[in-house]
């Protein structure tokens, strides 16, 4: 970046006159010279002057040449005025996605992995959700083959995919306090399109936190009801698979799936507990990060999904 600088006040050392003031030499023409003695204020800068005189330069690097780790200089990413009035009020994501195709086809790797992890999840939770579903309630049966095939040795050994009746899906809702509410209804919302697919006769919603609050059971065409969602407290794992054991296990309804939508930094329960063993490979885990990284903790049982967000300040998945 180049700049001019105007508008220079220099003090003489040991007073004098005006001018060049005894030195045999004159002030060049954008330099004010006073005495320490004079109190008059500099004189008013030209209009426009501040943004006018300055010019700048987007560094752009030669062929070949090598950032090491990864830096980028001042410019590079072609920042522009922010229009909040410098402030960084600006509407910055209105302008996001015409600034990032500009400078990130220019960055080095490990910068447009980072500016990709800001605009989106890493992963399509979407997809891998309703693959989960789907394959949960899809069983396989070995089939024998015709005996009068037997003796000519064709005989081939396979099997069919079926699907079971969906009696039943439990959604766990995380609602502690880092996840908000926007992201809340955006997953309970796939989660019921997917589920519309199948059909299950019933669909229960349990917001929890460290206890679950009344929950929200669906029958076919129902939506959920989100004035129900409630939380704000610590975390607590276990909670939710209590609630199925005494009102689902008892009465011999085991869920189909069960999806537990969390952004972690809790105890796990174990397989043993609770009955959780009569449908733990039916079990997935949504798990919802915000360090740009996928939730670190492995699950103890069940499949997982990892929603990875860049930070806490982003309300979308």
């Amino acid at each position: 970046m180049k700049a001019k600088i105007t508008d220079v006040r220099i003090q003489r050392i040991g007073g004098g006159g005006g001018g060049g003031g005894g030195t045999g030499t004159s002030a060049p023409d954008n330099v004010d010279i006073w005495n320490e003695n004079d109190n008059t204020p500099p004189p008013p800068k030209p209009p426009g002057g501040d943004e006018e005189d300055r010019e700048y330069k987007v560094w752009t690097p030669p062929p070949g040449f090598s950032v090491h780790g990864e830096v980028l200089p001042a410019g590079a990413l072609e920042d522009e005025d922010d229009p909040g009035g410098g402030d960084g009020t600006g509407d910055i994501e209105s302008r996001w996605d015409e600034s990032f195709s500009r400078s990130v086809g220019n960055a080095p790797a490990g910068i447009r992995r980072a500016l990709e992890r800001l605009r989106k999840p890493v992963v399509d939770w979407r997809s891998a959700l309703d693959t989960f579903i789907d394959e949960a309630i899809s069983k396989s049966k070995y089939d024998l083959p015709n005996r009068r095939f037997l003796s000519g040795g064709e005989a081939q050994y396979g099997y069919k995919t079926y699907r079971e009746d969906f009696n039943s899906i439990v959604v766990a809702i995380d609602t502690s306090g880092s996840i908000s509410r926007s992201m809340i209804e955006t997953f309970l919302s796939e989660v019921m399109n997917i589920t519309s697919i199948y059909n299950p006769q019933k669909t229960v919603i349990l917001y929890c936190d460290t206890t679950v609050y009344t929950p929200d059971i669906l029958e076919p065409g129902d939506t959920p009801d989100f004035n129900k969602i409630k939380g704000g407290g610590g975390t607590n794992f276990w909670p939710p698979f209590d609630w199925v054991k005494k009102n689902l296990l008892e009465g011999g309804d085991a869920p189909s799936v069960f999806i537990y939508f969390t952004d972690g930094y809790a105890e796990f329960p174990q397989a043993s507990q609770y009955g959780i063993s009569e449908y733990a490979d039916r079990c997935i885990w949504v798990f919802l990060s915000f360090t740009g990284e996928p939730y670190e903790n492995p699950q103890p049982f069940g499949e997982r999904i990892d929603i990875t967000l860049a930070n806490k300040s982003i309300e979308q998945i």
